[in-house]
């Protein structure tokens, strides 16, 4: 996946966001832990309000209402973490 030029700090974090859905099974809950409370805000904020400013911000926000429908509004859930050092896969993220 590539961001282009233009890309935000958080699409970056986003990006990765979608990464992580793709790889991990629909039947599962996710919790998904973030350093950077813009990606957070971002994806919590388009869900809220139905805008959307990028195709991954669009596939995550497809992906988490598809979850949700089957599993609950609990079904992925995001929560800042001051650093991720020592988190699963962070070098990849970083």
């Amino acid at each position: 996946m590539t961001l282009g030029k233009l890309a935000t700090v958080w699409d970056r974090e986003v990006c990765r966001v979608r990464g992580v859905l793709e790889d991990i099974l629909n039947e599962t809950n996710i919790l998904i832990l973030s350093d950077l409370q813009a990606a957070i805000n971002v994806v919590n904020n388009a869900g809220y309000i139905g805008k959307v400013r990028t195709y991954d911000l669009k596939i995550v926000l497809k992906d988490i209402k598809e979850r949700q429908t089957r599993l609950g509004p609990g079904a992925v859930s995001f929560r800042w973490v001051k650093v991720h050092n020592e988190l699963y896969s962070n070098e990849e993220v970083d």
